[in-house]
């Protein structure tokens, strides 16, 4: 009997490190996209500032003008050599749809491992989520009740 209790909890244990595995293997995926993404978004709206930094051949005034653009410019540069550790750069459009099957993937790595929730369940917070059928402020409801108010 302890056997078999010992083994039903072995396997639930490593069916758990897997699928935290899975998730956390998923969660980075995302997090590398986001941040990729983000830097990418950043680059392209500097890259046009700093074109024209060297057009200008670096000139000292230009360089006054539009420093916080052209460090934000160097930033996104060195980060984005970090993120794709030499590899090239991928399309937006790819990224996105990258990010919605890791989204999908995550929903359903979750959806293997959360219970389903009960209508009417508000989170075992209190009485958050419950309705309240009048739109008079709570205060005016409960003079209402008292009878102090009126129609």
């Amino acid at each position: 009997m302890y056997e078999d209790l010992a083994a039903k909890a072995d396997a639930a244990t490593e069916r758990f490190h897997s699928a935290s595995g899975k998730l956390k293997q998923t969660e980075a995926a995302m997090t590398r996209n986001a941040d990729l993404k983000a830097v990418i978004v950043y680059y392209a709206r500097t890259h046009p500032i700093f074109d024209e930094y060297k057009a200008r051949k670096c000139s000292r005034a230009y360089l006054a003008e539009h420093e916080a653009d052209i460090s934000v410019y160097r930033a996104a540069q060195t980060a984005m050599r970090e993120l794709l550790n030499g590899e090239r750069l991928p399309k937006m459009d790819a990224l996105k749809a990258e990010w919605q099957e890791l989204k999908t993937a995550k929903k359903s790595d979750y959806a293997g491992r959360l219970p389903r929730r009960t209508k009417g369940y508000a989170g075992g917070r209190g009485s958050q989520g419950q309705y309240r059928p009048s739109s008079r402020p709570r205060r005016a409801r409960k003079k209402q009740e008292n009878g102090a108010i009126a129609k």
